[in-house]
């Protein structure tokens, strides 16, 4: 039932993202909680075929997979926020959008590197219930704290990115329309707040 359970609020909140850079991971992460959620109330009775633990594996590889892609997506967009540059004399509206789309952006890939990890700790769950295979078990577990870890690692990376974007926003201005301006850069920051409130708790 614990099991059932958080594969459902999981499917939920995969299917609340908004909007996945490539709809093949979205994919990936969803016909694996499909296919959890088919097996686990088999498995949880005692049902454990070799046929099952494979699509388990199966299922870890391509989360695994996504993960990767994700974590090098993370890590370019950051890049990229921290190399933008304020070119403008009279205003800096478009280099304030360029702040909230990549702000944006690391926002929805964390989120989707959590959703990616939580579906692998629910295979790892279920794949517990086999017998054997102790080794491949601890390793796994091993491994999803590690990637756990380097969410914490990204809170941490958004947290120099936040203060670093700040000093970026403090600086950006407008000639016509100042107060429009600084509601804008308040409400940029106000998001990067609530946002690694979230991370926070998530990981």
């Amino acid at each position: 039932a614990d099991i059932s359970e958080k594969l459902s609020a999981l499917k939920k909140e995969v299917d609340g993202v908004a909007d996945f850079q490539v709809a093949g991971r979205k994919a990936i992460l969803t016909s694996s909680i499909r296919y959890f959620e088919q097996i686990a109330p088999a498995v949880l009775a005692g049902e454990h075929s070799g046929g099952v633990s494979s699509r388990i594996e199966d299922c870890e590889a391509k989360l695994l997979e996504v993960q990767d892609h994700l974590a090098h997506d993370f890590a370019k967009t950051s890049r990229e926020l921290q190399d933008l540059k304020d070119r403008s004399w009279f205003s800096s509206s478009e280099f304030v959008d360029a702040i909230e789309r990549h702000q944006r952006q690391l926002n929805d890939l964390s989120e989707q590197q959590i959703l990616c990890v939580r579906a692998r700790a629910l295979g790892w769950q279920l794949l517990c219930e086999f017998p054997d295979g102790e080794i491949t078990k601890k390793r796994r577990r091993d491994d999803i704290v590690a990637s756990l870890n380097e969410l914490t690692e990204s809170g941490d990376r958004l947290r120099r990115m936040d203060a670093a974007l700040r000093e970026k926003l403090r600086k950006a201005s407008s000639l016509w329309s100042a107060s429009a301006m600084n509601s804008r850069k308040l409400s940029i920051m106000q998001t990067g707040d609530e946002f690694l409130t979230k991370l926070a708790e998530e990981s």
